[in-house]
């Protein structure tokens, strides 16, 4: 099998509707590091079809210390995708790396019109929020914008949960 048929099959693998943990644990000794770089730097390229939500979600499975910068370009590229769950498994990626500036990230995410980035954006928040009155504040605010509203029920759920209250920033 050639390089190229081995980063398919790895895309198709990451991709694929029936992945399941299983599978993850082995992909570090199915697929070598350089199949594994070659395939972030073919979806780093990939403009349209833009890369799904499922696969962005499973790029730091893959991640080695070469494409680990590569797949947080990724991620910021998509933080802006016209598909909500590849701005959703962005930022939960950039979370997942460690990214230096996530907590950016996720301020510019608290505006997104899907409840499960901005809910996602409000956990990666939530912790420096505990020490930064002004962001406390922000959240506040964040819930009292959509309190009531039933399509952000997870958002303000996680506010009211993180002692956020709407409007307040206790």
């Amino acid at each position: 099998m050639t390089t190229d048929d081995e980063v398919t099959e790895l895309l198709q693998v990451l991709d694929g509707d029936g992945f399941v943990p299983a599978v993850a644990m082995e992909l570090p000794d199915r697929f070598p590091a350089a199949v594994r770089d070659a395939a972030v730097r073919q979806v780093a390229t990939r403009f349209a079809p833009p890369p799904s939500g499922r696969l962005l979600g499973r790029l730091p499975l893959i991640a080695t210390d070469e494409s680990r910068p590569v797949i947080v370009q990724i991620f910021l590229a998509n933080l802006h995708s016209p598909d909500r769950f590849a701005r959703q498994a962005s930022l939960n990626g950039l979370a997942e790396l460690r990214y230096e500036h996530v907590v950016d990230a996720a301020r510019g995410s608290l505006h997104d019109v899907y409840d499960p980035v901005v809910a996602a954006a409000v956990r990666i928040l939530a912790e420096p929020a505990a020490a930064d009155p002004q962001l406390r504040a922000l959240l506040a605010g964040v819930h009292e914008a959509h309190q009531g509203d039933p399509d952000f029920y997870l958002t303000t759920s996680m506010l009211a949960a993180y002692g956020i209250e709407p409007g307040a920033p206790s």
